[in-house]
């Protein structure tokens, strides 16, 4: 977990020097919000079972305690920092920067998407050959980013977005808890896999754009 520690400590920091500590002060959560990220767990089941059924590494295992509570701890901090990032700084500083009419909120969501689909090229540093399984991950991050940057801008609950970033990633990577890692290096994603990834994520830009059409409808 210490991987976390300097890139939160990070966040903090320009939370501070930005002003947006009352972001954190003023977040909110509901259990009736995570019902709007629906579709983002569905597809975490169906990403689980893709990688079930077309494995990319060798053989099945049963995991111990520690990789499991290893890799829920991952999630978790994965999507705290994900989110305190791209959801309640970057977002929130392009919406009070660009304005809050509609049309601009929308592209605002949708330029921190951006940034947070990119981000994931970061991986292409310590694996270049991972071109297909980096690609196919940005474009569907793009799409989650989106649907869970319109969950937030109207509920306002970060810890919902938090906690729907995490189940996504548990529900989405719990497969790699039940294979054998690969003898060599890692193998890059087979061009089916992703073609099937991408058929099932990247409506998550049509639910997020419908859901920001009828919440803008209501006020």
């Amino acid at each position: 977990m210490a991987t976390y520690g300097i890139p939160l400590l990070v966040t903090g920091l320009l939370y501070v020097i930005l002003g947006r500590v009352s972001v954190l002060r003023d977040a909110t959560f509901r259990v009736a919000n995570i019902r709007r990220g629906g579709y983002l767990l569905f597809a975490g089941v169906i990403l689980s079972s893709v990688f079930f059924i077309f494995p990319t590494s060798e053989g099945i295992m049963t995991p111990s305690v520690g990789p499991v509570v290893f890799f829920v701890l991952g999630c978790l901090m994965t999507g705290i920092w994900e989110e305190l990032l791209c959801r309640g700084l970057i977002q929130n500083t392009l919406v009070d920067a660009f304005g809050t009419d509609r049309r601009r909120t929308w592209w605002s969501i949708v330029a921190s998407s951006a940034i947070f689909a990119v981000m994931h090229f970061v991986r292409l540093i310590t694996d270049p050959h991972l071109v297909v399984t980096t690609t196919t991950q940005v474009l569907y991050a793009f799409a989650i980013g989106l649907l869970l940057g319109v969950i937030y801008y109207f509920t306002r609950d970060l810890v919902t977005v938090i906690l729907l970033h995490a189940g996504f990633n548990m529900l989405g990577g719990v497969s790699a808890l039940f294979t054998n890692p690969p003898s060599g290096p890692t193998p890059d994603m087979p061009l089916l896999t992703a073609a099937i990834l991408l058929v099932m994520l990247m409506p998550s830009i049509w639910v997020a754009r419908r859901m920001y059409v009828r919440e803008t409808a209501k006020e």
